[in-house]
């Protein structure tokens, strides 16, 4: 089982007041391996790789609250066309290319 070692000043703020860390993890569905008074270790079921760095267990703790605010995320007009170029030898491999620019 994978584990995640995280700075305790990092997560303390998303624990809920009225519960302790070892219960809301247990609650989130990980298990709090270990606990030092500067980190924390935290056992990770192998289906949760959202779970895997600190950003996204205190995500998971956000919306595990219900107070979790996704990125806002706009569309621009149409803009300067990019072009994607699959050689000859790609597509015989590769009969779908996909492509995004993020900007």
């Amino acid at each position: 089982m994978p584990s995640l070692t995280v700075p305790l000043h990092l997560i303390t703020p998303h624990v809920p007041k009225n519960r302790d860390l070892p219960t809301f993890a247990f609650d989130l569905g990980i298990e709090l391996d270990d606990e030092t008074p500067t980190h924390a270790k935290f056992d990770i079921p192998a289906n949760r790789i959202d779970l895997l760095c600190t950003e996204g267990l205190v995500a998971a703790m956000k919306r595990f609250q219900g107070t979790y605010v996704p990125l806002a995320t706009t569309k621009q007009g149409e803009g300067k066309k990019v072009t994607i170029i699959v050689r000859k030898e790609t597509q015989q491999i590769r009969k779908f290319v996909v492509g995004a620019v993020l900007r």
